[in-house]
């Protein structure tokens, strides 16, 4: 398969000419006006959609003008029923099918690990998950015994407990419960080339709470870990600690 490769200045002039053309074909040389039983020809940002009648989904393939793009598979655009291009319901907005044109960029990511390495990958995620299990442990363990003992209670480890924290919610919180790593089971599905795709028919707030949730806890984690440091740095810079050490 052949993958489209065009620099950033080139796909925005070829996306500008086609926008371009799509402009003066449908709706400066065609003198014709669509009724009730077709969907107005449009461009979507990337690809020029003819006409359409009602209740059907035209295939166009993808292009070679945008970077990346998988230039054996074919982008999809349904007119519903009523006349209107379908609307994905959780953007609110008129959706292209391009999911399959940007599916060849992610096959050769996998395509150029060395198969000595595909061999061992079940291995690799059992001792990566053995990894995690450990941290998350020793994690836990830790938070408890500076709770538990009052003596080793201070400002100085109330940022351990929070920065410990942080790392165990990152540890629970992982991608073991997404589908290769895209969402979870009821918000996608494998399409006939086996690629994992979004339903179009849901809102996907679970999914969208949970990577929220996940991005919080990573700035979380960040902070705490600059506060560890920024702390660190004080106290080596203080006259008590420098007497000490002398």
């Amino acid at each position: 398969m052949s993958v489209a490769v065009v620099s950033s200045e080139e796909q925005r002039k070829y996306l500008l000419e086609q926008e371009a053309q799509c402009y003066t074909t449908h709706f400066l040389q065609e003198n014709k006006t669509y009724g009730d039983t077709q969907c107005p020809p449009t461009w979507d940002g990337v690809l020029c959609w003819p006409a359409l009648d009602n209740g059907s989904t035209a295939r166009l393939p993808c292009p070679s003008y945008v970077n990346g793009f998988n230039l054996a598979a074919s982008a999809y655009k349904t007119c519903t029923s009523n006349g209107t291009w379908y609307v994905r319901p959780d953007l609110n907005e008129t959706w292209t099918n391009l999911t399959l044109c940007m599916s060849e960029k992610n096959e050769n990511q996998y395509e150029q690990v060395p198969a000595i390495i595909a061999e061992h990958m079940p291995r690799i995620r059992l001792m990566y998950n053995i990894g995690y299990g450990i941290s998350l442990a020793s994690l836990i363990l830790a938070v408890t015994i500076v709770i538990y003992f009052q003596r080793l209670h201070c400002p100085r480890n109330t940022i351990h407990i929070n920065l410990f924290v942080s790392f165990t919610l990152r540890a629970l919180v992982k991608e073991n419960a997404l589908v290769n790593g895209v969402g979870f089971s009821f918000d996608v599905t494998q399409t006939h080339d086996g690629q994992t795709v979004f339903l179009e028919d849901s809102s996907h707030w679970q999914c969208k709470t949970f990577f929220s949730l996940f991005n919080y806890i990573l700035c979380a984690n960040y902070m705490w870990i600059f506060t560890e440091g920024f702390t660190f740095t004080c106290l080596l810079r203080s006259p008590c600690f420098r007497r000490n050490l002398g």
